[in-house]
């Protein structure tokens, strides 16, 4: 038998143009799926980028409107005459702080520091979710008025729990080292112009805060207004868009100054070596039995900074 040949394979019209048409299909719907892609990924980050500029530009105006209110409020209440009286606090100046952190809900206090040692506050417990849990007030309270006075061992704090209409419903005191005249907010307290501190930790809030202070005219007291940074972190909380996002707010040396997260969670602090003396230094402890330490930076005699920068010693005051 002859052997047949086979026929030479051949493209065929049909074949090319189906094959191009499917060609043609893959790529379009390649080049139109990429596009979409492009766009919609565009259309994302332009989105996420308004809900930034939106947040930052919200969080700026609470910032200055709060800076702003708190300078004037700090001017118009040092402008009272009534505010002291013999180089004390006077009886209507409850009131008038009263009235000033009413008009201003983020304020978180206002007083009087004198420089004979003398410290009057009035706390404003609405300022705050955790101003009442820092100083144990009750719901029904509305008020906590703070008077340190006395000295050496007999200075003490004293603590007055009113409602709003400021009736009396506990009192409660207990030793106390705090001075205000050796506090920044006071030192660099100036007669003409309203001084605003960097955040630092409120004393008895013991939360970060900022003061705005002023030295009285012809007399003897510096006043300041205070603004806790919990108002802030709060309404940081409060324009989260996602309950999984989070807003953190820095300076410009990079320090955390609030953030939108309700609490720290716990940290285990290690063992703590004992600590191991020179003679030299036995003997200066022998001579200084009483030491004065701080969480602050800038505030003698020994600063605990971030574990990063490490622990900075500074010179003892005499």
């Amino acid at each position: 038998m002859a052997s047949e040949k086979r026929r030479p394979w051949k493209i065929t019209i049909r074949l090319t143009v189906v094959g191009l048409f499917l060609v043609l299909t893959l790529l379009t719907g390649t080049v139109a799926i990429g596009l979409q892609y492009h766009f919609g990924a565009d259309m994302a980050r332009d989105a996420a980028l308004d809900v930034h500029r939106q947040t930052a530009d919200g969080t700026r105006q609470f910032l200055a409107a709060a800076d702003a209110k708190a300078a004037t409020a700090t001017r118009l209440l040092a402008a009272q005459r009534e505010l002291t009286s013999d180089g004390a606090p006077a009886e209507t100046a409850r009131q008038l702080f009263a009235e000033t952190l009413s008009r201003n809900p983020d304020f978180y206090a206002a007083y009087l520091g004198f420089d004979d040692g003398a410290f009057h506050e009035l706390v404003n417990l609405d300022s705050g979710s955790r101003v009442r849990e820092r100083l144990g007030a009750l719901p029904q309270d509305r008020w906590v008025e703070i008077s340190v006075t006395g000295e050496g061992d007999a200075r003490r704090r004293e603590f007055r729990y009113y409602d709003a209409d400021f009736e009396l419903r506990a009192r409660r005191s207990e030793p106390s080292s705090y001075r205000p005249d050796r506090r920044p907010w006071f030192l660099q307290a100036q007669r003409d112009e309203v001084h605003k501190t960097d955040p630092y930790l409120f004393q008895h809030l013991q939360a970060p805060g900022q003061t705005y202070s002023i030295r009285l005219d012809g007399r003897p007291a510096v006043l300041g207004v205070d603004i806790a940074l919990t108002a802030l972190s709060e309404r940081l909380a409060g324009q989260k868009r996602r309950d999984d996002s989070r807003i953190f707010l820095f300076d410009r040396d990079g320090e955390l100054v609030a953030s939108s997260e309700r609490g720290t969670p716990p940290v285990d602090l290690p063992p703590a070596e004992p600590l191991t003396l020179t003679p030299a230094e036995h003997d200066w402890m022998v001579q200084h039995p009483t030491l004065r330490v701080s969480s602050e930076l800038d505030w003698p005699p020994y600063d605990f900074t971030p574990a990063s920068r490490g622990v900075m010693p500074l010179t003892s005051w005499s």
